[in-house]
């Protein structure tokens, strides 16, 4: 309510302006034009935006190429040159907690750029001030059949998600959902060793189920000394962290091993339900706080941050983790350098007795772009999305200068403002190298971003220990590559999509009412987990909490919502 109140006065302080002669240009409604989604503009038109340019940015981007930076670079040039935009930054943040931050109090003293990233939340308070316009047309009429391919690519929820009274505000800054599948990561070198070390020890040189998993953690910590040279006493066999939730650390792969699915909405008795206070929810907490008696998980887990997981993982005090397919480059990389004998796998989630559950994920994007509504060309964002996707994927594709060259590996597209991509184009990449190589090794047939994957592979082969990251993620070497698992999910249909993915509804939006119960549930697991807390007054405290915070009027919304969308 704090910030809904903030913007409607500086609604009415840029109103005041306007009327007072101070120079606005007041709300724009029709949408204007040439109609084509790749046409260069006569006169230059100017596009302020916002953005973030994180420690990834600095490190793996700019580091290599020092005549570019945020402000001035390849994608700002090729924007200039074929559409005759001119990107502006009025500021940078050094993080997304930074953006959030400085895009708070752009919005408070009514000081909004021409567009900007947001998410539902901030979405919803935007289009209830009147602050942001109507992109329904502008997306029809201006975006490029190579662009709505992409952001429809895996259905409309994320339209549904910035769409008010059928009216859409906000275009999806698109990535692949796929990819943030979580994976069951276990250090293999030290499996195999134990395996040769203590063979009546009976581990699974193959784990499939959830006792395998535990038996292996359980192992780790015991034999530590062999492993890592570290007494048991200092180790432990799986690095969780305080953010429970998190990509990296997090615990979202374990809840799903045992049917629980925190966090999301989900279809149950033929109604959505909030996964969070459903009875499912209480084994794996049991196990975790058993775990945590143990000593298999780090006492002090609940201040760890992902740099105390990599920290886990570098100085070879935890041999599992559970997280997204990046891990290989971060921090397993890093591992690998120091011991080339380390050897990381990246399993699907394990069965648990004879059932296989799926794994949970969220839609695929990182927020919506929204346009002010005092800009007079909502369609500049589109044609440079068009452009964007057109360069990388499309008819004038240069992957190498836009999207990843191959002397650096550099991730060049981050230098975008706009990065819609394939939700499957990483996956799409390890299919076409495995079928490369099922071809007779035909890796020459390799166009495009697969063809920059599979040098850096070859590269790594011939020496450049750096790239060890790309050969574990896409190297199809039997079903030990990061995407062979990815695959799995896919194949088997093992994906589990929160069902509810519209904006949130006037409950939620009450004193913030979801983040407050996340806050509580954060407070709660972590209690149960650390055993200051019984898991079953746990459980029935959070679901009390709930019902406080009109969870069941939230339900009803929800429901309504889905009701609604799917007739």
């Amino acid at each position: 309510m704090k910030k809904l109140l903030a913007l409607l006065l500086a609604a009415l302080l840029a109103g005041a302006l306007v009327a007072c002669g101070g120079g606005g240009r007041g709300p724009v409604d029709a949408v204007e034009g040439d109609g084509d989604p790749f046409g260069k503009y006569e006169q230059t038109v100017q596009l302020d935006l916002v953005t973030t340019a994180d420690v990834t940015v600095t490190s793996q981007v700019l580091a290599y190429y020092p005549d570019e930076s945020m402000a001035d670079n390849r994608f700002t040039d090729l924007y200039a040159d074929e559409l005759n935009v001119k990107i502006n930054y009025s500021w940078v943040a050094q993080s997304t907690e930074d953006y959030n931050t400085k895009l708070d109090m752009a919005m408070t003293i009514g000081n909004l750029p021409d567009a900007f990233i947001v998410d539902t939340a901030v979405l919803s308070d935007l289009v209830e001030a009147g602050q942001v316009r109507d992109l329904t047309e502008v997306w029809e009429t201006y975006a490029s059949p190579l662009l709505k391919e992409i952001t429809e690519a895996e259905g409309d929820s994320v339209f549904k998600a910035a769409s008010y009274d059928g009216k859409l505000y906000g275009i999806p800054q698109m990535f692949s959902s796929t990819d943030r599948a979580q994976l069951v990561w276990i250090r293999m070198d030290w499996l195999n060793k134990l395996n040769t070390l203590y063979p009546n020890l009976n581990l699974p040189a193959e784990p499939k189920t959830v006792d395998d998993m535990m038996q292996i953690i359980s192992a780790f910590k015991t034999y530590s000394k062999d492993l890592s040279g570290r007494e048991p006493n200092r180790a432990f066999g799986l690095s969780i962290q305080g953010d429970l939730w998190n990509s990296m650390g997090g615990i979202t792969p374990m809840m799903n091993m045992y049917g629980a699915y925190p966090n999301i909405w989900l279809e149950k008795d033929g109604q959505l339900v909030y996964g969070s206070i459903q009875p499912e929810v209480k084994e794996p907490l049991r196990v975790l706080s058993e775990m945590y008696k143990n000593g298999q998980i780090a006492q002090d887990f609940a201040t760890k941050s992902v740099t105390g997981v990599s920290d886990d993982m570098t100085r070879g005090m935890a041999g599992v983790v559970f997280g997204e397919q990046w891990l290989c480059s971060y921090p397993l990389q890093q591992v690998y350098d120091d011991d080339h004998a380390a050897d990381w796998k990246a399993f699907p989630i394990f069965m648990n007795g004879e059932t296989q559950n799926p794994v949970q994920v969220t839609m695929g994007t990182y927020g919506w772009w929204v346009v002010s509504n005092e800009y007079e060309h909502p369609e500049a964002i589109i044609k440079c999305m068009n452009t964007y996707v057109e360069h990388i994927w499309g008819s004038k594709a240069d992957v190498e200068k836009y999207y990843m060259p191959a002397d650096t590996g550099a991730p060049v597209w981050k230098l975008s403002p706009f990065q819609p991509e394939p939700p499957t184009k990483n996956l799409d990449c390890y299919l076409a190298i495995k079928e490369a190589q099922a071809n007779g090794d035909d890796f020459a047939s390799l166009t495009g971003e697969a063809a920059t994957i599979y040098g850096n592979i070859r590269n790594f082969f011939d020496g450049n220990s750096s790239l060890w990251s790309w050969k574990v993620g896409y190297w199809p070497d039997g079903d030990k590559a990061v995407y062979e698992s990815m695959n799995t999910y896919v194949e088997e249909n093992r994906i589990l999509y929160n069902a509810f993915s519209g904006a949130p509804t006037d409950t939620m939006r009450l004193n913030s009412q979801m983040d407050l119960f996340s806050a509580k549930q954060g407070e709660i697991f972590t209690a149960i987990i650390n055993g200051t807390k019984d898991v079953d007054a746990g459980y029935n405290e959070l679901v009390a909490y709930w019902n406080t915070m009109h969870g069941d009027q939230m339900t009803e919304e929800v429901n309504a919502w889905y009701i609604a969308t799917s007739a």
